[in-house]
C-alpha cells in the first residue's frame, strides 16, 4: 500500500508539473484533471458546451461533424470520415485512465442540437492509438466503427476527405474548427452546435509558445490575440480546411488566451495508420 501510494504522488507530482506547461485537459470532458482533482493537486472548473468565440452554425454547413455520446450524453465531437467510421481524439475514450467501454458510446449525426434529432447510431467499437500518450497527448487520434451505416442522403450528413499522408498545409490557412463546447474557459453553455475560423500556426512558433511539447503529429491554430478557440466539450471535433478535416481538437493552454493556439491531432500525419484502421 505504501508502494502504491508513492506512485500515485510522484506520477500526481510529475503530471501536475507536465499541466502547468500544458494543461491539455482544459479542453477535455474529464479525466487526469479529475484525478490530480481527487488527489489535490488541481481544480478543476465546470465543463461547458460551446466554442469560444465563434457563432451559432447549422449542421448543413458542418455535415461531417458528429457529438460523440456517452450513456446519452454529449462528450467529444467526431468525423464522418466513411459512413461506418469517425475520427476522434483517443482521450476522449477514457474515463480517467481507464479505457470507455463502447456499449456506452454512440454518436449523433445530422443535427446542430447534440441532445435531439438527426441518426443515433451505436459505437461498436473503437481503435486507438497504439502510441497515444495520456501525459503528453501526442498520437491522439482514434477511429471509431458504428455497428450500422449512417444514412448519408439528409443534406446535413456527410463524410469529410483528408489529406494525403505527410502533407503540408500552410501557415496562416484560415481553418474551421466546429463543436458543442465551452463558450469562455470554464464556462457554461448551451447544445446548439458553434464554429469558428482561426489560422493555422507553425510547429515552430507553437512550441515557442508552449515551451515545447509540439510534436510532428500535433497541428496548430488560434490568433496570437486569442479570443477565438475550441474548448471543453469540443475536443474530438474537426478542424476543417479546403474540404478536408486536417486536425483533431486534443488540447491547449486553457480556451482562447492570448499567445497560446489551440493543439490539434494532424491528421495528415496518421494518414496511413488511419487507412489501416
Amino acid at each position: 500500500m505504501k508502494v502504491f501510494v508513492l506512485l500515485l504522488a510522484v506520477l500526481g507530482t510529475t503530471l501536475a508539473a507536465k499541466l502547468d506547461k500544458t494543461p491539455y485537459l482544459d479542453k477535455t470532458p474529464n479525466g487526469l484533471a479529475a484525478l490530480l482533482a481527487e488527489k489535490g493537486g488541481i481544480e478543476v472548473g465546470e465543463i461547458g458546451t460551446r466554442i469560444v468565440g465563434g457563432v451559432t452554425t447549422p449542421i448543413e454547413q458542418v455535415p461531417y461533424i458528429v457529438s460523440m455520446q456517452r450513456n446519452n450524453a454529449h462528450r467529444c465531437g467526431g468525423a464522418i470520415i466513411s459512413p461506418t467510421r469517425i475520427l476522434t481524439a483517443a482521450h476522449c475514450l477514457f474515463a480517467t485512465f481507464f479505457p470507455i467501454p463502447a456499449t456506452e458510446l454512440s454518436v449523433r449525426a445530422g443535427s446542430s442540437n447534440s441532445a435531439s434529432g438527426g441518426q443515433v447510431i451505436q459505437v461498436l467499437r473503437y481503435v486507438n492509438h497504439p502510441q497515444y500518450s495520456h501525459i503528453t497527448l501526442n498520437n491522439d487520434i482514434a477511429v471509431m466503427h458504428l455497428v450500422s451505416a449512417l444514412d448519408l442522403s439528409p443534406a446535413g450528413v456527410a463524410t469529410i476527405g483528408m489529406p494525403a499522408q505527410n502533407a503540408g498545409v500552410a501557415a496562416g490557412t484560415l481553418a474551421r474548427v466546429s463543436g458543442w463546447g465551452a463558450l469562455s474557459e470554464g464556462g457554461a453553455g448551451s447544445i446548439t452546435l458553434q464554429a469558428v475560423s482561426v489560422p493555422v500556426v507553425t510547429n515552430a512558433e507553437c512550441n515557442a509558445s508552449y515551451g515545447g511539447g509540439i510534436t510532428n503529429g500535433m497541428l496548430c491554430a488560434g490568433f496570437p490575440e486569442g479570443g477565438r478557440d475550441a474548448c471543453q466539450g469540443d475536443s474530438g471535433g474537426p478542424l476543417s480546411a479546403g474540404n478536408q478535416v486536417i486536425g483533431i481538437v486534443s488540447w491547449g493552454r486553457g480556451c482562447a488566451r492570448p499567445g497560446f493556439p489551440g493543439v490539434y491531432a494532424r491528421v495528415a500525419f496518421y494518414r496511413s495508420w488511419i487507412d489501416e484502421n
